[in-house]
């Protein structure tokens, strides 16, 4: 339940501050931390986790395996039956991010082709899961 309230609370007023209020006003994006980015990527990967498990992203054959790095960032892995706990399994396709940008295109404020997301392996496979994303 903390995480029910809790998260989406973090979620919503860390992504709306940087990414609808800030530069609609014109001011600066405002700071964040840690902990705060640990709070929004554990509501978004539970918020995806349920989207890929109701609605299954058409072609995603494979594992992928999902690196959002610096404050907050871990790694997650992903597949037809949504996000996985962590493993040392083999994946398809390795993507990789800044953490900090992962609120602005994984709710398709901007597509993730204008953030420095990296592609390994399956880069088709890996392609069709980012298209898919869309937490809200």
């Amino acid at each position: 339940m903390g995480l029910l309230i809790g998260g989406a609370l973090v979620f919503d007023h860390h992504t709306h501050r940087r990414y609808d209020l800030a530069p609609a006003l014109g001011r600066p994006t405002p700071a964040t931390d840690a902990d705060r980015m640990r709070a929004v990527l554990t509501w978004m990967l539970a918020v995806l986790d349920n989207q890929v498990r109701q609605s299954p992203v058409a072609g995603l054959d494979g594992r992928v395996a999902l690196t959002l790095t610096g404050p907050g960032g871990g790694t997650w892995w992903i597949d037809e039956a949504g996000a996985l706990p962590p493993s040392n399994g083999p994946v398809a396709a390795h993507i990789t991010a800044p953490a900090l940008t992962f609120p602005d295109w994984g709710t398709q404020r901007s597509s993730w082709r204008d953030h420095d997301v990296t592609v390994t392996g399956d880069t088709e496979l890996a392609a069709r899961f980012l298209d898919a994303v869309n937490v809200i």
